[in-house]
C-alpha cells in the first residue's frame, strides 16, 4: 500500500481532532434530519392549502376572475409565488440515494449503487482501511446538504409567506376597498 500525503498530515493533527470531526459529523447527520422534517412539515401545510384552494376552483364556488382589475393580478402573483414556494420545499425533502461510488463505499447511497454483494464487500472493505480523513470528507459533504435543505427550507418560506399574502391582500382587498370606498362616498354626500 502506498503512502499518501493525507497519511503525513493525520500525524499532525491535534489531541481531540478525530474526536471533534466525528462529533461534528454526527451533529451534522442531526441537522440534516431536522431540516427534513422541518420541510415534511411545510410541505404537508403548502399541499393542504393548495389542496383547499383548487377544491374551491374546482367546484366553481369561487373564481380569481371574480377578483376586479388588479386584484386578480396580485391574487395570480402570490398564486405562483406560493407554487415556487411549495417547490423549493419539495427540493429539500426529495430524496438523494443513487450516487456512484468509486471504489469505496461510506454511505447508504453507495450500497445502494453497487451492483452485486461482492462489490458492496469490496467496497466496505477498502473503506475500513481508509485514512481518517474520510470523516473529514463526510463531514464536509453532509454539512453542505444540511444547508443545502435549510436554504431550500427558509427561501420556500419567504415565496409562500410573500405569496400567501398577496392572495389574502387580494381577496381582502377586492371585498373591503368597495365597500368602504361606498361607506365614505354615501357619508360624504
Amino acid at each position: 500500500m502506498t503512502k499518501t500525503v493525507t497519511d503525513g498530515l493525520a500525524s499532525l493533527r491535534p489531541p481531540g481532532y478525530d474526536e471533534l470531526v466525528e462529533r461534528m459529523l454526527d451533529e451534522a447527520r442531526e441537522e440534516v434530519t431536522r431540516a427534513d422534517a422541518k420541510a415534511s412539515i411545510l410541505l404537508a401545510l403548502y399541499v393542504a392549502l393548495e389542496v383547499v384552494l383548487f377544491t374551491a376552483l374546482a367546484s366553481k364556488s369561487w373564481i380569481p376572475s371574480s377578483l376586479a382589475g388588479g386584484w386578480e393580478l396580485l391574487f395570480w402573483f402570490g398564486w405562483v409565488t406560493s407554487t415556487v414556494g411549495l417547490i423549493l420545499v419539495a427540493i429539500a425533502v426529495y430524496p438523494r440515494v443513487a450516487n456512484k461510488h468509486d471504489e469505496l463505499i461510506t454511505y447508504h447511497g453507495h450500497v445502494a449503487a453497487c451492483e452485486s454483494i461482492g462489490e458492496m464487500q469490496e467496497g466496505l472493505r477498502a473503506a475500513a482501511t481508509m485514512d481518517p480523513t474520510r470523516h473529514e470528507e463526510q463531514l464536509w459533504t453532509v454539512s453542505g446538504i444540511a444547508r443545502t435543505k435549510y436554504l431550500h427550507v427558509a427561501r420556500s418560506m419567504w415565496f409562500f409567506f410573500i405569496g400567501a399574502t398577496g392572495c389574502a391582500i387580494a381577496i381582502a382587498g377586492n371585498t373591503w376597498v368597495p365597500t368602504v370606498v361606498v361607506f365614505f362616498s354615501s357619508t360624504g354626500n
